[in-house]
C-alpha cells in the first residue's frame, strides 16, 4: 500500500493525526535514521546540535516546557530532512552562524533564498550563507554545481565564492560548475563578473569564465549555454548536431575532452536524447549504438573518436 508521508507529515506538525499515522511514521523513522545516520549526522553531537538548531526556530512558537510538542516538531523535521534527501541544517561557525543547504539526493533541489532568489543544487552539492544574507550583503559559498536565478538588487550585489574564484551579479540567471581541474561560471541572462586575485572577467550570455586550478588562470569562451544547464533537465535531446557541437555538449555535462583520431568526423551529425539520469559510458554507449563513429574513453578524461571503417 502507498502512503502519501507529505500530507501524514502534514497533519502530525497540525496535531490532527490518527494513531495509524503516527504508528507509521515511528516505523519510518527508525528504519530511516537506522540506515542514513551517517550521512545525515556527522556525529552523534552533530545530530544533538541538529536537534538544538530546530529547537531555537520553534522555541518562540510553543509553551514554555511543552518538550513534549518540541520533539514532536523536531522528529517531524529530521523525518523530512531523511525522507526527501535535501539536509538543511544551521551549524556554528566561530564568527558567525552559516545556514548549510546539501542536497543528498540523486536528483536536482531548488532552494529560494529570503531575497526571492532561486539556487538549483546538482546532487553532491553545497551552499552556505550567513545569518546576515540579504541585511547588508548577499554572500554565498558554493561547492560543486548550481543554476542562480538571482533577483535584481543594485544595491546588493549577489556575491558567490567558490574555491579561489569570485563571482558578483547584480541580478541574472548563470550556472556554476566546480570540478577537480577548472570551474566553469556560464551565463545564461545578463551581466556576471568573474574574477581571482590577478584576473577580471565580464561575461555575456552564451559565454563562459573558465578557470584553471592548476594554473590558476581565467579565460573567456563562446559557449552554447544550453548545454552547461542540461543537467537540470529531465532529458535533453540533441538534434542533428554536429560531432563538434557534441563535444561541447560532452565537456561541459561531464568534463572530458573529443579527441578526433580521424578528423573527417568531425561535422557528421547526430541526434541522441541524454536523460538525467544518465552516466558518461551510458551517454558513449548510446552514440556507438546509433551513429558511423566509434567512441572510446581512455585516460586522463579523454574520449577517443574513430570512424567506424
Amino acid at each position: 500500500m502507498k502512503y502519501n508521508l507529505r500530507k501524514i507529515l502534514s497533519r502530525y506538525l497540525r496535531n490532527s493525526s490518527d494513531k495509524k499515522d503516527e504508528q507509521l511514521l515511528d516505523i519510518l523513522e527508525k528504519e530511516l535514521m537506522l540506515e542514513n545516520n551517517e550521512e545525515l549526522f556527522r556525529s552523534q553531537l552533530h545530530e544533538k546540535k541538529v536537534y538544538q538548531e530546530i529547537f531555537v526556530g520553534v522555541n518562540s512558537k510553543i509553551k514554555k516546557g511543552n518538550k513534549w510538542l518540541f520533539h514532536k516538531i523536531a522528529a517531524a523535521v529530521v523525518l523530512a530532512l531523511l525522507a526527501f534527501g535535501l539536509v538543511f541544517y544551521t551549524i556554528r561557525d566561530k564568527n558567525e552562524d552559516l545556514t548549510v543547504i546539501a542536497n543528498n539526493t540523486n536528483t536536482t533541489e531548488t532552494y529560494v533564498l529570503i531575497d526571492g532568489s532561486k539556487i538549483t543544487l546538482k546532487k553532491g552539492s553545497t551552499l552556505k550563507y550567513g545569518e546576515n544574507y540579504n541585511e547588508n550583503d548577499r554572500s554565498v559559498e558554493l561547492t560543486g554545481e548550481a543554476f542562480f536565478e538571482i533577483v535584481n538588487n543594485e544595491n546588493k550585489p549577489f556575491n558567490i565564492t567558490i574555491g579561489q574564484l569570485k563571482t558578483q551579479v547584480l541580478g541574472t540567471t548563470f550556472n556554476i560548475k566546480q570540478t577537480e581541474r577548472m570551474i566553469r561560471v556560464t551565463v545564461v541572462t545578463g551581466l556576471v563578473k568573474v574574477f581571482d586575485e590577478n584576473d577580471v572577467l565580464k561575461i555575456e550570455p552564451n559565454q563562459e569564465a573558465v578557470y584553471n586550478l592548476d594554473k590558476k588562470k581565467l579565460a573567456k569562451n563562446i559557449v552554447t549555454n544550453e548545454y552547461a544547464t542540461s543537467w537540470m533537465k529531465d532529458k535533453f535531446r540533441l538534434k542533428q548536431v554536429s560531432i563538434n557541437e557534441f563535444a561541447e555538449f560532452m565537456s561541459r555535462r561531464f568534463d572530458v575532452k573529443l579527441h578526433f583520431v580521424d578528423k573527417d568526423v568531425e561535422e557528421k551529425r547526430i541526434s541522441i536524447t541524454v536523460r538525467k539520469t544518465d552516466d558518461l559510458q551510458t551517454v558513449i554507449n548510446k552514440v556507438n549504438s546509433i551513429s558511423e563513429i566509434d567512441l572510446k574513453m581512455k585516460e586522463n578524461n579523454i574520449i577517443e573518436v574513430r570512424k567506424i571503417k
